[in-house]
């Protein structure tokens, strides 16, 4: 027991630790096809399209959305996404590929056009550029737009669980694009860091990556704001599981932090409460929650705390392997990370780390939010002496609903609430943001 203690508290204390920076270099646009894929498909071979980009390699190519996309290159069986991106991730831009996919029974073979890069994300009123850091000699993708209009600090999007790309160079009404393009509007910089794995930047897939991994790129992408000329006038944004790196990485050179549906407890407390909420949501008996939570409270404790793997708990009480947030999961995943992203996680103590936080704070909480909770945020801002305040209608992504059922049922469907822009616009006014006398660092 005492070892598990000194191992707990080692690790946190290397979660503390600041991440080496390493001078950011060159990071090529990868090549694409243009393709669209629906990811929840299980049904047949390759990827099923789900929308077929205008102008790209594909629709030259002559795919359409509906079809399966089987072999590319030198894949000859693309049996992930992942296997794809990094076949494409080698291949110069210029180079014409071998293709194969069905379009229902029937098998097309045909060699692309020349592949060409990613286009440029464009932002109302700002010009978007690229940079990157890099960590371990892995080179991450930085975000930065600058508006031609407006110099009022830089806002940081720090994303949430999930592993996904925030390179909008496409047509999108993400909420999340929303949100930067408010605050760019407002005369605002902003910045976002692709996860390793996703996007342009380098690595293995970021479901492989663990919870220090992603810290320590946030870390090394605020030293590279810095060295930019930002000190000083950086406010981060945490959202989700951004809010819980947010307070691990702010520095003197952090103006304020701003964090929104996210998380102020341990992971496993965290983890019961939201489950059980999301059982009662879901309209189960009182009999079928209780049996739930007994199986998942032995199987968080197995897997976060004891060591054990998925396959040796679900050995040991089968009937934990019916479980939503565990059929999914291998041994060396769960919920779509790594299992040491979560057991890395599960050392953390945020109401610790946030009370060693001093800048100004303002916790956001979504009325409708079904994953975290009003007391989540009640408490960061009680722990910083920051600000809380409750958005009336809004769920954890920014979206509008009309009640807590709905939000749930109907999640991810809602309407985009410029409410989140307005409340976190009026915050940073009581900031001092103003550009330093001397001049900007010079643009890469």
């Amino acid at each position: 027991m005492h070892a598990f203690i000194f191992i707990r508290h080692l690790l946190l204390l290397i979660l503390l630790l600041p991440a080496p920076a390493y001078p950011s270099d060159s990071l090529a646009r990868r090549t694409h096809l243009g393709l669209q894929f629906d990811l929840s498909d299980r049904e047949g071979p390759g990827l099923l399209v789900q929308r077929v980009l205008p102008g790209s390699t594909a629709e030259a190519a002559g795919i359409r959305p509906g079809d399966r996309l089987t072999s590319a290159g030198d894949v000859e069986v693309i049996r992930s996404f992942s296997e794809l991106r990094g076949e494409l991730a080698r291949i110069p831009a210029g180079t014409r590929i071998p293709l194969r996919w069905y379009r229902g029974d029937d098998r097309v073979i045909r060699v692309a056009p020349p592949l060409t890069t990613l286009p440029v994300e464009t932002m109302p009123g700002s010009v978007v550029r690229y940079d990157a850091v890099r960590v371990d000699g892995i080179g991450q993708r930085l975000i930065l737009s600058e508006p031609v209009d407006g110099n009022r600090g830089l806002v940081f999007y720090l994303s949430g669980l999930s592993c996904a790309s925030y390179d909008f160079w496409y047509g999108t009404d993400s909420a999340v694009k929303r949100l930067l393009d408010g605050w760019a509007a407002a005369g605002f910089r902003t910045a976002r860091l692709e996860k390793r794995g996703e996007g342009d930047s380098q690595g293995p897939a970021c479901s492989e990556l663990s919870f220090e991994d992603e810290r320590r790129g946030y870390a090394a992408a605020i030293a590279r704001l810095v060295e930019r000329g930002y000190g000083g006038r950086i406010v981060l944004f945490g959202h989700g599981l951004g809010g819980v790196i947010a307070p691990l990485v702010v520095t003197d050179s952090v103006a304020g932090v701003m964090v929104y549906g996210t998380v102020s407890e341990a992971w496993y407390e965290y983890m019961m409460r939201s489950l059980e909420r999301q059982d009662r949501l879901a309209g189960l008996n009182s009999s079928e929650i209780e049996r739930r939570q007994a199986l998942r409270s032995a199987f968080q404790k197995g897997l976060l705390h004891g060591g054990e793997t998925p396959a040796e708990l679900t050995a040991r009480m089968p009937e934990a392997a019916d479980l939503p947030e565990v059929r999914l999961a291998d041994d060396a995943h769960y919920g779509g990370r790594s299992v040491r992203f979560f057991v890395e996680l599960a050392a953390v103590d945020p109401a610790r780390v946030w009370s060693q936080v001093w800048q100004p704070v303002l916790a956001l909480h979504g009325e409708y939010d079904w994953r975290s909770t009003r007391a989540d945020h009640e408490r960061i801002a009680r722990l910083t002496g920051g600000r809380f305040e409750s958005l009336p209608g809004l769920d954890d992504g920014f979206l509008r609903y009309g009640d807590l059922t709905e939000s749930f049922s109907a999640r991810g469907t809602g309407e985009f609430d410029p409410a989140v822009v307005q409340a976190t616009l009026a915050w940073m006014e009581t900031l001092s943001l103003n550009a330093p006398p001397a001049r900007e660092a010079a643009d890469t």
